[in-house]
């Protein structure tokens, strides 16, 4: 029997998260309560673009040049400012881009008296025609997909090149790749995964490429 494991996608409605929208970063009110950011006035950022990690400590008094304020409503909903750098980050704006805000928010955790740390999902931040696969470094790695007219008909995991020109894969009907960087590869299979079982999710079926490949797969087994 192969049961299929039911792998998380969002956020709990419970758990403290910030959601990334509009320029700015909005931290749930979960988020609010756990961190007590009604003490504080100013908010300063720090990132991982390798990990994908983005850090908020928190302040009571303005920090010099680097602390953003931190702002909030009758609801308790805090809110900050990216900035100016932050969206400039494609593996951030990728994420911003997506119209679900379910996508858009990230449970955070606290890893120090006033610091909380968000993990980014990897979301196919670089995208090539498949004319053009030849700009791709032919070291990256990470997960990919194929796209042909909007729809995602394949998700993989490896060395994006190399995979573009295997000889089972030449008669597969695509004009874009998009992909991420992760060097990890454990962290590819959990993130291959991750993408695959979403699609199921929304679209209630397999891309045409990965369907056709577990056919073959359970065929030889």
């Amino acid at each position: 029997m192969n049961l299929i494991k039911v792998r998380r996608t969002r956020a709990n409605i419970d758990e403290p998260a910030v959601r990334l929208s509009n320029g700015r970063f909005h931290f749930n009110s979960r988020f609010a309560k756990d961190a007590e950011l009604s003490k504080y006035q100013f908010v300063e950022y720090h990132y991982d673009p390798d990990k994908r990690i983005i850090a908020f400590d928190f302040f009571i008094e303005k920090q010099p040049s680097d602390s953003f304020k931190l702002g909030n409503n009758k609801t308790n909903n805090f809110r900050s400012s990216m900035g100016e750098f932050l969206p400039k980050q494609n593996w951030i704006a990728s994420v911003m881009n997506f119209p679900d805000s379910t996508m858009r928010s990230f449970v955070a955790a606290q890893i120090g008296r006033n610091r909380w740390k968000i993990d980014l999902r990897p979301s196919f931040e670089f995208r090539v025609n498949t004319a053009d696969r030849l700009e791709i470094d032919d070291s990256a790695c990470g997960i990919y997909r194929y796209i042909r007219n909007d729809e995602v008909v394949y998700i993989g995991k490896g060395n994006i090149r190399n995979r573009l020109g295997d000889k089972t894969r030449q008669n597969w009907d695509f004009d874009v790749v998009e992909y991420s960087l992760i060097r990890d590869e454990d962290r590819q299979f959990y993130w291959e995964a991750y993408w695959i079982d979403l699609h199921r999710e929304r679209h209630q079926k397999l891309p045409v490429y990965n369907l056709i490949r577990g056919q073959k797969k359970q065929k030889q087994n």
